[in-house]
């Protein structure tokens, strides 16, 4: 997410010259030592609650940070967020994902920090055995036009 300013200004000790681009380095703040811990690379879904299970409100969660902050906030987050957990649950719901059982893989499991670079970090391509659950998924799949 870019920034420019409209004036020159100065922020802790920091110039900022106008019409410069400023860019929000979203992953540094999402793997935040401070913030998260040392295993900010992890998946510990519990490092977000407290000892007694409740949420920790001092730990700030990742939605609040990558649909941008102030008055420039993603006006379409929260369908964003709805939308992302309709096609997450349906997928669950209708295949079984699993890691690829082809013998010539040795059983290897995929590197879970493998990213590619550039502006974006999406995951490396990596192989997985998706199966639907049914007939009924199945013909659910096969109804879907191709595109």
């Amino acid at each position: 997410m870019n920034r420019v300013p409209t004036t020159d200004s100065k922020f802790d000790n920091t110039v900022m010259v106008r019409s410069m681009r400023l860019s929000i380095r979203f992953r540094a703040i999402l793997l935040d030592e401070k913030l998260y811990g040392s295993d900010t690379e992890a998946f510990k879904p519990e490092r977000f609650l407290l000892a007694n299970g409740t949420l920790n409100a001092g730990i700030p969660h990742p939605e609040t940070i990558v649909f941008g902050f102030g008055r420039r906030i993603c006006p379409g987050r929260r369908i964003a967020m709805s939308a992302i957990w309709i096609a997450v649950v349906s997928m669950l719901a209708t295949f079984d994902i699993s890691r690829c059982m082809d013998p010539k893989d040795k059983g290897e499991e995929p590197d879970e920090t493998a990213f590619g670079g550039g502006l974006q970090f999406t995951p490396l391509p990596f192989k997985c055995s998706i199966v639907p659950r049914s007939t009924e998924a199945l013909d659910l799949v096969q109804a879907i036009p191709a595109m």
